[in-house]
């Protein structure tokens, strides 16, 4: 157990294994980001990257223009505009799309039933409950 304080000056206890927990997260997060600045270079040509600089408002001398890049991607959840726009550019660094439209592999789903006979009956249970 961890003792920490909240805002308000009183002490709470914390597991140890939520910290931990949080801490790989947010290692993983910066691997992540760290990960999508290397692949820019790659992936986009000079005037792509210098575009999107100056959209998302990185100055085009700065240190460190990759990751303060990729630090504003994802930023504003509500804002549907900005998620499509962040969703484009992960897709084009990954490497999901070419020539600026998304692969439909990435977001087709199988609705086959499936043939062994194990899942059939698991299916049959399925219907069955729904039906009653």
């Amino acid at each position: 157990m961890v003792l920490i304080y909240v805002k308000s000056g009183e002490p709470a206890v914390v597991s140890s294994s939520i910290i931990e927990g949080r801490t790989h997260n947010i290692r993983a997060l910066r691997r992540e980001k760290e990960f999508l600045a290397r692949r820019i270079n790659s992936r986009l040509t000079p005037k792509e990257r210098e575009e999107l600089y100056m959209k998302w408002d990185v100055p085009l001398e700065g240190k460190q223009r990759k990751l303060q890049f990729v630090n504003k991607l994802w930023t504003d959840p509500y804002d549907s505009r900005h998620v499509q726009e962040s969703a484009e550019i992960v897709a084009k660094l990954v490497g999901f799309c070419e020539s600026g439209n998304i692969s439909k592999e990435m977001f087709e789903l199988n609705f086959a039933m499936p043939s062994d006979k194990k899942w059939n009956n698991v299916w049959d249970n399925i219907y069955n409950l729904l039906h009653l």
